[in-house]
């Protein structure tokens, strides 16, 4: 029985995970490049994997906007699209290496944003982003991934699940406001009555 129970305990400690994974979810500012109009905005980009058993599957990335709730665009890099990569640039780096290779460069744009520069083109499909690293000798770019829009559905879905995150948020504002002016009349009526009666809600 504990020799048993021994077993389990060492499957789970080294068992691999599995399944679909967050890895960086954070505003970037991203130079919006509309034509001859260029304007800094700030773009929501959040980044996951999926592993099956002890392999990674795809790297997908998303982006959204605070200013358009429905807003999103995203961009899947499979293992396979990888394979092509490696072979036209021979480098040696295994496919999850890659994963935390973007990770870094993600950090990066976001903590030093005068040595990263990324530009956002949008297009009627949805967009291509050109992540560059700025040095004193060159201007080299890391990465342009292209963006396609999200079906209808899964935007709908995030926007809605935006709507909802907020209207909590009000809730709680609201019952503090409550709470606030509730104390206040306990405190002193009379200056509930002249200054915040109006006011309460």
């Amino acid at each position: 029985m504990f020799a048993s129970m021994k077993k389990t305990e060492q499957t789970k400690k080294y068992r691999v995970p599995y399944g679909t994974f967050e890895l960086f979810d954070a505003d970037i500012p991203f130079t919006c490049q509309n034509g001859e109009n260029k304007e800094v905005i700030n773009f929501h980009l959040k980044m996951s994997k999926k592993r099956l058993l002890d392999t990674l599957k795809w790297l997908k990335f998303e982006i959204t906007l605070d200013s358009d709730i429905f807003y999103l665009i995203e961009s899947k890099f499979t293992a396979e699209d990888y394979d092509k990569l490696i072979q036209q640039s021979k480098t040696k780096a295994n496919f999850e290496q890659f994963a935390y290779e973007l990770l870094d460069i993600l950090r990066n744009t976001t903590k030093n944003q005068k040595k990263y520069n990324v530009t956002f083109y949008p297009n009627e499909d949805g967009a291509k982003i050109i992540i560059q690293k700025l040095t004193d000798l060159q201007i080299i770019e890391l990465l342009t991934p292209t963006f396609v829009k999200a079906n209808n559905s899964d935007a709908l879905t995030r926007g809605n699940n935006k709507i909802e995150a907020l209207k909590q948020k009000l809730y709680a504002k609201e019952s503090e406001i409550k709470q606030f002016f509730k104390e206040i009349k306990k405190k002193d009526a009379v200056m509930y009555d002249l200054y915040f009666k109006k006011l309460d809600i």
